[in-house]
């Protein structure tokens, strides 16, 4: 069956005109030819019909990234018998159709396979005898043992869309971490002269250098959430040693003369190290 040859998921169409071909060398003629793919909650369905290229019926397959979507259509309350026919595997024949929700005097014949039913109709009263509703089961039993390959291919795009988004995500982070850090750095600048400024500033002047002061920290706050969102926080702390980093600190500091009581002749073994974003 073509469904082996499967590439995206309008490919379905083919393989609908495909067993519709088939049946119509073996005598039995009808109308229209039709899938139903059912989500695995029997909530709702799709159709595909080899003759209906509509885009409707294109999208809804190509948007079908999984067989768990939510309900989007009122297929199962206008064609209710195709979730019966499904879920009890009992082909359904109805030789006249007087339901009004379909034409009148129409032959259907549903067959369950493994996610849906196989469907024909011919407009004309009693038009399939028990040879093709025969001919109908069996090949709803292959498509079932060929289903799986559709299945696969919306897992496989499903996939692909989420490597998309992914990718889109850490081109965005990558962005707002570069433009965070030239932010934080002159955020820096900004913060440590208007420190400087206010040792000195009085009266006036000194509330306007605290305003600046904390509209600069209220900035240096949201960068840090930006860097959150970008997901280029450190990352979890964990056991440092003290006093690693204050002897990196002094030896960086070496040219300030700083005037100490005591000097450490060697470092000294950390008894309680302090937890550290690395």
């Amino acid at each position: 069956m073509q469904i082996a040859s499967m590439e995206r998921p309008r490919d379905l169409f083919g393989v609908v005109a495909c067993i519709s071909e088939q049946l119509t060398k073996l005598g039995a003629l009808h109308d229209s030819c039709t899938i139903q793919i059912i989500n695995t909650q029997g909530t709702d369905f799709v159709s595909c019909s080899g003759s209906d290229h509509a885009e409707g019926s294109t999208r809804a397959l190509e948007v079908l990234h999984t067989l768990s979507w939510k309900p989007f259509s009122e297929n199962v309350l206008q064609y209710p018998w195709v979730i019966e026919v499904w879920r009890s595997g009992n082909t359904r024949c109805v030789p006249c159709t007087t339901d009004s929700s379909m034409p009148p005097g129409l032959s259907l014949v549903d067959a369950a396979y493994e996610s849906g039913t196989l469907a024909i109709n011919r407009n004309e009263q009693d038009a399939f005898d028990t040879d093709t509703v025969t001919l109908m089961e069996r090949l709803a039993h292959l498509l079932s043992e060929g289903f799986p390959r559709f299945v696969d291919i919306i897992e496989r795009d499903r996939l692909k869309e989420q490597l998309r988004q992914s990718q889109k995500m850490e081109a965005v982070g990558q962005m707002i971490a570069g433009i965070s850090h030239n932010f934080n750095n002159m955020l820096t600048v900004i913060l440590g002269n208007l420190e400087l400024a206010s040792l000195e500033a009085t009266g006036e002047l000194r509330e306007h250098v605290d305003d600046a002061l904390d509209a600069s920290v209220q900035a240096a706050d949201l960068i840090g959430e930006l860097m959150v969102s970008s997901s280029c926080m450190l990352r979890a702390p964990g056991p440092f040693p003290l006093s690693v980093a204050i002897q990196a600190c002094c030896s960086r500091s070496s040219s300030i003369f700083v005037s100490m009581h005591a000097t450490p002749s060697r470092q000294q073994p950390d008894r309680h190290p302090v937890s550290k974003s690395s």
